[in-house]
């Protein structure tokens, strides 16, 4: 009797030629992954900082302006008011 044919969702591809894993000591990988968790990634504040300094830096200013007139109605203006 002949192997039943696979189903229609099975698919494979080779993207290359095969690398083998490669494998570390027990203690080696704990040494990495500690330095892993122990990196510090920036926080909110630090990107948000960075991104203010980033657009002093390149002095661009509001193009447009907007404020109230009498009746609490938006007005735009292209200069300060």
């Amino acid at each position: 009797m002949p192997a039943p044919a696979p189903g229609a969702n099975v698919s494979a591809r080779n993207d290359g030629r095969f690398v083998p894993s490669t494998y570390a000591n027990y203690s080696d990988a704990v040494a990495e992954g500690d330095k892993e968790l122990n990196a510090r990634s920036p926080s909110l504040g630090d990107l948000s900082r960075q991104v203010r300094e980033q657009k002093k830096a390149t002095g661009d200013k509001a193009r447009m302006f907007v404020d109230q007139d009498e009746e609490g109605k938006l007005r735009y203006s292209p200069h300060e008011p």
